[in-house]
């Protein structure tokens, strides 16, 4: 892009061609990866100062090669211009302790660390939220410098880097090239005309298989081309756009087998379940172009559709295994939500479920109180050989077995007195009566005796309301859905 070219891409001009520029998501497909100079000391992330907004970002991690570095205490000093409320009081969490980056809304917000002992860093990798509100990071800007009085060095500017690499990424694959007429007047119609050729173009490619051979960092680049808001007036979507966000979120499963992918990211252009259903057709009709096996979509993502029916003896071996363990401890489990249901109402796992749920008894009044008992649970599984994974924004945690990569997600019920909390509707923790839970009881589950609530129906009711006897896999969804 030359330097004439580059002055042309006003912002109006990028919103009307690639109307999610500066797009980076929450899984490892298409997190955003910074290259850091060897002696860097200090590093800033910041929205320019013309944007009022929250900086927010979910994670952000430092490597050296492949491998995550852990960041003890003393290695870091870190400052922010503002934090957001219920936040750690420490700075330096993000990187210490994993916890989100989020400031109050402000003009030009920022967060800095400064290495008191040098880590060896190669890159920096930020995940951003998996909501919609992640555009909120799109013109993000990192900067770092190796000294205290050393110039600051701009890393990465989304606008502008990521501008710079999809227009190679596009060129290289449609073999065009893309510079905005020199009269500003113009500009709207040509950014108009000129989205809606690439991204027919694009899915052109993607459908006789060109994507095949594309990076994890050109698809997150590509996906700037969807619109993530819908516009005021018209589809939240064209056909052409909802059909390449199937191709793309495919491909991304064809280059990280697993991935969930970012579809959360999508979700305010996703706004009910027809759009579901007819992404949900798209995705499988690219699958089967990739030779890939049938997927679903689920609240967490992509995955093979049946997964869990297909490997039921594997995951139900798990069940028993973890569910030795946490009786030894003190902590029996009973099969719980989507996983129950599927066991009362079909007798099998959910044909669109992607995970195994468990709930054990915890003795808490509430939720600050069973952070300690938490944590000493999950150290008492890790000596065990089993993986932690803990949700930052939750109770649960899945413990993985390391071997097959298999996992469950466990949740906890807090009991206080004859009632339980536990997580229900869009995770909100809400009381039950503490006899729907207890006694467990036994059902069967393809063959197998597993543990469940003593009241297994009303568990259900109380869950998913009167109507849990009927199929909806976009039930309780991730994001409203309209009617």
């Amino acid at each position: 892009m030359t330097r004439q070219a580059g002055s042309r891409w006003d912002a109006r001009t990028r919103a009307g061609v690639v109307p999610s520029l500066g797009f980076f998501g929450a899984k490892n497909v298409d997190r955003l990866e910074v290259s850091l100079p060897p002696d860097v000391t200090q590093l800033r992330l910041s929205l320019p100062r013309s944007v009022v907004d929250v900086l927010e970002l979910k994670v952000i991690e430092l490597v050296r090669g492949t491998k995550v570095l852990p960041v003890p205490g003393p290695a870091v000093k870190a400052k922010a211009s503002s934090r957001a409320k219920k936040r750690l009081p420490d700075d330096a969490a993000p990187l210490t302790q994993r916890t989100p980056v989020t400031t109050q809304r402000e003009a030009g917000p920022w967060w800095q660390v400064t290495f008191v002992e040098p880590l060896g860093a190669t890159t920096m990798r930020l995940y951003n939220r998996r909501d919609g509100l992640g555009r909120r990071s799109r013109t993000l800007l990192v900067r770092g410098r190796s000294g205290p009085d050393a110039p600051w060095q701009m890393l990465r500017s989304l606008q502008v880097d990521d501008l710079r690499e999809l227009l190679a990424v596009l060129e290289a694959r449609t073999g065009e090239t893309l510079q905005p007429p020199a009269p500003r007047l113009l500009r709207a119609r040509w950014a108009r005309r000129t989205h809606a050729r690439v991204v027919a173009r694009v899915l052109e490619i993607a459908t006789d298989g060109g994507l095949r051979g594309a990076t994890r960092e050109e698809l997150r680049l590509l996906l700037a081309l969807v619109p993530s808001v819908a516009p005021a007036r018209g589809p939240a979507l064209t056909d052409d756009e909802a059909h390449l966000l199937a191709a793309l979120l495919v491909a991304q499963r064809a280059v990280v087998p697993g991935t969930a992918t970012s579809i959360r990211s999508f979700g305010l252009v996703l706004p009910d379940r027809a759009a579901l259903r007819r992404l949900d057709q798209d995705v499988n009709r690219f699958a089967q172009l990739a030779g890939l096996p049938p997927h679903a979509i689920t609240r967490h993502g992509l995955s093979e559709l049946g997964a869990l029916r297909t490997d039921a003896s594997g995951h139900l071996d798990l069940v028993e295994r973890v569910g030795d363990v946490f009786t030894e401890l003190g902590h029996p489990l009973v099969l719980a939500y989507g996983t129950l249901l599927g066991a009362v109402r079909e007798g099998d796992f959910l044909q669109h479920d992607d995970d195994i749920d468990l709930l054990f008894r915890l003795d808490a009044a509430d939720a600050a109180a069973a952070r300690q008992p938490l944590d000493a649970l999950k150290a008492q599984l890790r000596s065990r050989g089993f993986g932690i994974w803990t949700n930052p924004t939750g109770l649960n945690f899945h413990v993985v077995d390391r071997a097959t990569r298999r996992h469950v997600d466990v949740f906890p019920y807090l009991v206080d007195g004859d009632t339980a909390t536990l997580h229900m509707a869009s995770m909100k923790l809400a009381p039950m009566r503490l006899d729907v839970l207890e006694p467990h009881g036994r059902r069967d589950l393809l063959g197998r005796s597993v543990p469940v609530p003593h009241l297994p129906e009303q568990f259900l009711e109380e869950r998913y309301g009167s109507g849990w006897g009927v199929e909806d896999p976009y039930y309780d969804w991730t994001w409203p859905l309209s009617s």
